[in-house]
């Protein structure tokens, strides 16, 4: 079903609200929690490689492997908030510190 999704994005911006919402629903059911790296894998705009190489340190930012323009990347990530913020998902930020 993703695969559908990540042809209908490029059309334009109404296409991509409905397509995150299919997005977001299926994450949320899936894992119980968004993470915009998962979204972008599910668009289609991050691989699996490039997800890798990104998460080691191979690659910095992560901006530059996504496969869209940054100007699509602001939109994508404003509509998750708002669509979050509008369905009272709570938010939870995790610091990961390094064990010595």
């Amino acid at each position: 079903m993703t695969e559908g999704i990540a042809q209908l994005v490029a059309r334009n911006r109404q296409d991509l609200e409905r397509a995150l919402s299919t997005i977001t629903s299926e994450l949320l059911k899936e894992k119980g929690y968004l993470c915009f790296v998962d979204v972008f894998m599910k668009l289609g705009y991050l691989s699996k490689s490039d997800y890798e190489n990104w998460r080691f340190k191979r690659v910095s930012p992560l901006e530059r492997v996504l496969h869209v323009n940054l100007s699509r990347i602001h939109f994508i990530m404003k509509t998750v908030r708002r669509n979050s913020f509008n369905g009272h998902l709570e938010a939870i930020r995790k610091q990961l510190l390094a064990k010595e």
